[in-house]
């Protein structure tokens, strides 16, 4: 399954108060441990009855794009607020052609490499905590890219996308998983929210 399934099931579970949040950690209610029991073509007939609107990948795109959108646009004010309107036209939804890259928002800078920005949209609410998924990929491109690369978190409220903050790759590896026999290729990372810096990468 890919990561985005398993964000999708928690959600739905958590909407439909199958699943419960405290102090950061997931919690079966009561309920999913007696659905958990009855046959899959039934259960899946409960959780229907239960919640008509099921939380699908569409509603995850809608959202990643949102914070996307929003990441982008404050980018250009920025450019555009410091009389840099030609390098505003050049910010670019990278996603929007390639998702592999390792990065959704490419934003020149005034005086630095053009910023990688791998921008996250999470509705999760853990005290103290920014709760997102990052890839193999993600992060090994921050790596490679340390001084261009940057990780925006963004907080979703079911309706609209703010900033929370940013950081570097290196501000991650503390919360990563190691490697041992295998290789981590998809994390849920929990992130303290005073590792990340307010607003968006600077521009100068």
């Amino acid at each position: 399954h890919r990561v985005e399934s398993f964000v999708a099931g928690e959600e739905l579970l958590l909407s439909l108060g199958l699943l419960f949040e405290r102090d950061g950690r997931l919690f079966p209610a009561e309920a999913l441990t007696v659905l958990a029991r009855v046959e899959g073509s039934e259960a899946e007939r409960v959780v229907r009855a239960r919640h008509a609107s099921v939380f699908d990948q569409d509603l995850l795109d809608r959202i990643g794009a949102a914070g996307e959108d929003l990441v982008a646009d404050a980018c250009r004010a920025e450019l555009v607020e410091l009389g840099r309107a030609d390098l505003a036209s050049n910010v670019q939804r990278v996603s929007l052609a390639d998702d592999s890259l390792g990065y959704d928002v490419s934003a020149p800078s005034v005086s630095f490499p053009t910023r990688l920005l791998e921008v996250k949209t999470s509705g999760r609410n853990a005290p103290g905590l920014f709760e997102f998924y990052l890839t193999r990929n993600e992060y090994d491109t921050g790596r490679r890219s340390r001084d261009a690369w940057y990780l925006v978190g963004c907080r979703w409220d079911g309706s609209v996308a703010t900033v929370i903050g940013w950081c570097q790759a290196a501000g991650l590896s503390t919360y990563l998983p190691t490697d041992g026999q295998g290789r981590w290729m998809e994390a849920l990372v929990r992130l303290p929210k005073q590792m990340l810096t307010p607003g968006i990468p600077p521009p100068v």
